[in-house]
């Protein structure tokens, strides 16, 4: 038991912490289902918005690697979780309002906003026929 609970708070440490809304109820996509990331723009396709996603990030950390989160969490970690999340309640992909993978190239204290959030919206294509571009 004590194993099993150790277990759980070393991997729930590991991924990034997500908050959500859903603006609509919808039931889930399939756990492999393709969520495309949007980054600074909009897919072509008609959409609806069906949800909002938002994980803090606190502080940035230079490594030689490059600029990571707090406890080595990538950007591609934060956007893996919002693919999860959105998921869940049936989005089909994901619009965020700024570049996300840029922002790890760029000083932090002159881009990033004081709220020290990442955000994305979760949307849903009105033709089934987009998700497949």
């Amino acid at each position: 038991m004590k194993r099993s609970l150790l277990l759980l708070v070393v991997l729930s440490a590991c991924s990034p912490t997500v908050y959500g809304t859903a603006f609509v109820s919808l039931p889930p996509k399939e756990p492999d289902s393709i969520i495309s990331v949007y980054e600074a723009t909009s897919p072509a396709c008609l959409f609806e918005e069906i949800g909002m996603l938002t994980s803090p990030f606190n502080k940035w950390v230079s490594i030689d690697g490059g600029l990571t989160f707090r406890r080595n969490r990538t950007m591609e970690k934060v956007l893996d979780a919002f693919r999860v999340e959105a998921r869940k309640i049936g989005g089909d992909a994901l619009i965020t309002p700024v570049s996300l993978r840029r922002l790890e190239g760029i000083d932090q204290s002159s881009s990033v906003d004081s709220n020290d959030f990442l955000s994305a919206i979760v949307i849903r294509f009105m033709d089934p026929e987009c998700q497949r571009e």
